[in-house]
């Protein structure tokens, strides 16, 4: 059985992203202001996101001419 990250394409990885940076603007939006261990979690999510969905890019792309 496959974890659940492992079915994710980059596009899913995409779509995460951006979720992430909406909510974190609603939640800045109506908090007033967001914390330095807030913006330390976002951040660390982000490089992650980013990091896995780079790898997939890499694993999925197809060889020229194949």
């Amino acid at each position: 059985m496959k974890h659940p990250a492992q079915l994710l394409s980059p596009a899913d990885y995409d779509l995460i992203i951006a979720h992430l940076n909406e909510w974190l603007a609603i939640f800045k939006k109506k908090k007033g202001s967001i914390t330095t261990e807030e913006l330390q979690v976002k951040d660390t999510l982000l490089t992650q996101l980013t990091e896995i969905r780079q790898k997939k890019k890499k694993s999925t792309a197809t060889p020229f001419g194949a």
